[in-house]
């Protein structure tokens, strides 16, 4: 992290400190928005938009960070309220600064409680750009605020390209949000029933693993999509109820697999096949019996030292000897499969998930006796191949030289092929084929695409 999060976040709503900050080129603050866009704006930040209309609340680093990206070639809208018209020398600011070409249209709403009135300067906004693309970034404001930006893209959808764009934030402490663990999401206007928008939407995010997002999305359509069912039977939406639900169960169990929470994953043969619900079951039971040592272990100890990491780690190796309660093996199978989920979307968790392969490897090399990687890594099996040693070895160092934000890409990137050496220390060190990993993965812990889950 190469900007100060807890500077920033005290001067939020400071409104002469961030104009001071924009003006002197604040390396805090503009290293912030750098890396927030490298990780952050992947979706949008290649699409030229003509006009973008941005509704202003109190969280104002997301809204310049979204306006330093989109640049619109034409026209900025913003939408202040009462209150938050107090902010407009600061994007006045923003924009002379970094020499921003395009106009700015500045309104203020009355009343911020007032759907109608936002809604009517939207619609002004929108009726005269008929075959513009438009982002309509609804970060900033309430509620209303939200419905009426829903309600004017809506009305105008079918004659110009418009994106509903939001900011969130992965993380939290406290109820407040964490800077640089922001996203950007392009939303999809709840006015419209189950669609072949919403589902091309739902593949973008399974295919960038963002399940989280995917739950969310396809929860809403489901329950929209029930709703309207109960109201207008005749249409019959019972196939589109049940490829809803079927790719919402999916995303809620990835988005568990990739967080590694198994204890509340929940098998159901209807959509799982008899060797998915085997070794996931059998993953399930390890995680929570990990975690029952662990609670064993915190009641024991009033302290996290060497001492008790290494009762911790020796617990788990043994229960993984008697072939019982743990499995090692699966687990660092599926941590390894999980790094490849992300090989080509955050190089980042990538190299971290393959470590923590060689972490849950390394208590089964070192008999649950060894705290450090490198040392459980420095075992016979592993050293009599000093290249894959090596290799492993280089592999830990990339990760200890992460600049360690999260959810962000880093910008040199490792050339090695990493997952192969990681296959090749699981394989060894479980005294399993290369090929029974792969056909593991294949039958029981692939995670299916979009096209597979749906068609």
């Amino acid at each position: 992290m190469s900007f100060d999060r807890d500077k920033l976040g005290k001067l939020y709503n400071n409104k002469d400190a961030i104009i001071e900050m924009i003006k002197n080129r604040d390396l805090d603050l503009y290293n912030y928005m750098d890396e927030v866009e490298k990780s952050s704006f992947i979706n949008v930040k290649d699409i030229q938009y003509d006009i973008c209309i941005c509704t202003v609340g109190f969280s104002i680093y997301p809204l310049l960070m979204s306006i330093k990206i989109l640049n619109p070639k034409e026209k900025l809208v913003l939408i202040f309220s009462k209150k938050s018209y107090e902010f407009k020398q600061v994007f006045e600011t923003f924009k002379e600064e970094l020499d921003l070409k395009f106009e700015i249209q500045m309104e203020i709403v009355e009343n911020e409680s007032d759907t109608a009135e936002i809604y009517g300067i939207i619609k002004e906004a929108l009726k005269d750009c008929k075959g513009k693309t438009i982002a309509l970034d609804i970060t900033g404001g309430k509620k209303p605020t939200i419905a009426a930006g829903f309600l004017g893209a809506s009305l105008y959808e079918n004659s110009n390209n418009i994106d509903i764009l939001y900011m969130d934030f992965k993380e939290y402490e406290n109820n407040k949000p964490i800077y640089g663990t922001e996203f950007i999401t392009t939303l999809l206007n709840p006015n419209n029933i189950y669609s072949s928008l919403e589902k091309i939407a739902l593949k973008d995010l399974f295919e960038s693993c963002q399940y989280r997002a995917a739950r969310k999305l396809s929860t809403s359509i489901e329950k929209n999509l029930k709703k309207m069912h109960k109201k207008f039977p005749q249409y019959g939406l019972e196939s589109q109820i049940e490829e809803i639900e079927k790719i919402r169960y999916f995303a809620s169990i990835y988005e568990k697999r990739i967080d590694f929470i198994y204890q509340n994953i929940t098998m159901d043969s209807k959509y799982l096949n008899e060797n998915e619900v085997y070794i996931l079951s059998r993953l399930k039971d390890t995680y929570t019996n990990i975690g029952n040592i662990k609670d064993e272990i915190s009641k024991k100890y009033n302290y996290m030292g060497e001492k008790v990491q290494k009762e911790f780690l020796n617990r788990i190796y043994e229960e993984d000897n008697k072939c019982k309660d743990i499995d090692l093996f699966l687990v660092s199978v599926d941590r390894y499969v999980s790094a490849i989920q992300y090989k080509k979307i955050d190089y980042q968790a990538y190299i971290l998930r393959l470590v923590s392969a060689l972490e849950v490897a390394g208590i089964k090399l070192s008999k649950g006796r060894e705290n450090t990687l490198e040392r459980k890594l420095r075992q016979p099996i592993i050293e009599q191949d000093r290249s894959l040693l090596n290799k492993l070895l280089t592999l830990k160092n990339c990760r200890n030289n992460l600049s360690l934000i999260h959810g962000f890409d880093f910008v040199d990137k490792p050339k090695e092929d990493f997952e192969q050496a990681v296959k090749r220390c699981i394989s060894l060190t479980f005294q399993v084929n290369e090929d029974y990993i792969e056909r593991l993965v294949n039958e029981s812990l692939n995670f299916r695409s979009f096209d597979e889950i749906v068609y």
